[in-house]
Parts: structure tokens; C-alpha cells; sequence
């Protein structure tokens, strides 16, 4: 179920439609150790006129760099804009110095989940001195999840993130309807390799097929303790 989920959380991503997009120029503070997402969530509030009261996240990713720095960040999140509920894109490019905004005035509003700073701060606060990038960096994921769903340790490193540290998790088990949020910390992969010989094409994949061991692998999820205070089984790592 992990392994499904990485995947299909990785390939998404959060993504700005092409038309109506609102851009504004922002630059987000230097990176010290931490990648500033509670400055880019700031500029995104202002930029897209929501009550920040309202505001509920459905996903966002963050990608950093080798060294660390910010490359991108995208958020999907719901708000009342004007008393009129939005549903709301947003990509933000240090590179570009824009934040870009699409919103969908059409969306439903749901009923329960937390406010994108929550998540944000939880990235901000992750052990990254600890963490290795490797060669392309880090891709980090997090996404509202509800229903019935069972994490082991047995497909991905499981981990409760407290006060900037990591605690190993055997297993996490949920079974609610009420939104709970993962974060996904995974290396990113150089991307695959075109090449063309005469009239053949081909493509090969830089992804490493050795399998992980448990304890170090190249992603693994994360929960917080809040998150954790809604599953029905939390089970710490033997030892630990």
C-alpha cells in the first residue's frame, strides 16, 4: 500500500493550469536549515486574497536541491475568498522570483482537514542535516488521506516526526473518515535516459533496482503527533 502510494503521490505532483493565472513577483528569504515555507505560504495568502481562516490544504510538494536550497513549491488547498468558496493552485519558483496563482471558484469546500501552515511547519521542522539528498535532492510530498489505510515498515521507513527528531514506527494503522496528512521524504532520481541509434529510440531508466534495506531506504513517510492521535494502531519500533 506504501509503495502505491509513493508513487502515485510522487508522479502527481500539484500542477497551475495555463489559463488564469494570476503572477506576482516574490522572493522568499535565504535558506538557513530549513526551507522557508511559512514565507512562501504568507505571500501566497496575500497574493490570493483568501481568509486565511478558512483554509484547508489537500496536498502540497516541496523540491530541494542537492545543497539543500529551494527549487519549487506547489500547494492545492481550499479557502473563502470574497464569501465565495475557492479551491486554489499555487506554484511558487525561486528561480523565477514569481508565485503563480490559479483559482477555481466552482470547488466544494470540505468539511474537515488543517490549515496548510500546520504541514508546512512540519516540513520546515524535519531533521534535514540528518536526512542524505543525494545527487538530484529531495522531493517531499504531503497529502490528505482518509478511510481505512495500514502503514508498515515492511514497504516503506516509517517515522513520528517530534521537536526536530525522527522516531522509527513499526506500523500505523488508520480507519476514519476524518482527514489525517502523510509526508513523503523520498531522494529524487536523475531523470531517465532518451537515446536514438539510427531509427531506434530508447529509454533508460536511472532509477536503482537494488532492493533497500529497512532503516535506509531512499523515501519514507512521516507522521506527526497529531496525525498519529487519530490512527487506531501505533506501533513504535522494537528497541526504541
Amino acid at each position: 500500500m506504501c509503495i502505491l502510494l509513493l508513487a502515485s503521490a510522487l508522479a502527481a505532483g500539484c500542477s497551475v493550469p495555463g489559463e488564469g493565472v494570476q503572477t506576482v513577483a516574490f522572493a522568499a528569504p535565504q535558506n538557513t536549515c530549513a526551507p522557508p515555507l511559512a514565507a512562501v505560504w504568507n505571500a501566497t495568502v496575500a497574493a490570493s486574497g483568501v481568509d486565511n481562516r478558512t483554509v484547508v490544504l489537500d496536498q502540497c510538494r516541496v523540491n530541494l536541491d542537492a545543497e539543500g536550497s529551494l527549487e519549487s513549491v506547489f500547494l492545492e488547498y481550499f479557502g473563502v475568498a470574497e464569501g465565495a468558496e475557492q479551491f486554489c493552485s499555487a506554484r511558487y519558483v525561486p528561480e523565477q522570483a514569481e508565485l503563480s496563482i490559479w483559482q477555481d471558484g466552482t470547488a466544494i469546500h470540505p468539511a474537515s482537514g488543517v490549515h496548510p501552515i500546520a504541514v508546512l511547519a512540519a516540513i520546515e521542522d524535519l531533521p534535514f542535516r540528518e536526512i542524505a539528498f543525494g545527487e538530484e535532492g529531495l522531493a517531499i510530498f504531503a497529502e490528505s488521506q482518509s478511510g481505512s489505510l495500514r502503514y508498515t515498515a515492511e514497504y516503506s521507513d516509517l517515522f513520528l516526526l517530534e521537536n526536530g527528531t525522527l522516531e522509527p514506527l513499526s506500523e500505523v494503522a488508520f480507519s476514519t473518515d476524518r482527514p489525517w496528512y502523510t509526508i513523503i521524504v523520498a531522494r529524487r532520481t536523475a531523470p531517465d535516459l532518451v537515446t536514438t541509434e539510427g531509427d531506434t529510440t530508447g529509454v533508460v531508466s536511472r532509477a536503482s533496482t537494488v532492493p533497500e534495506p529497512p532503516g535506509r531506504r531512499s523515501s519514507f513517510t512521516v507522521f506527526t503527533p497529531g496525525e498519529l492521535a487519530q490512527a487506531e494502531t501505533v506501533v513504535r519500533m522494537e528497541g526504541r
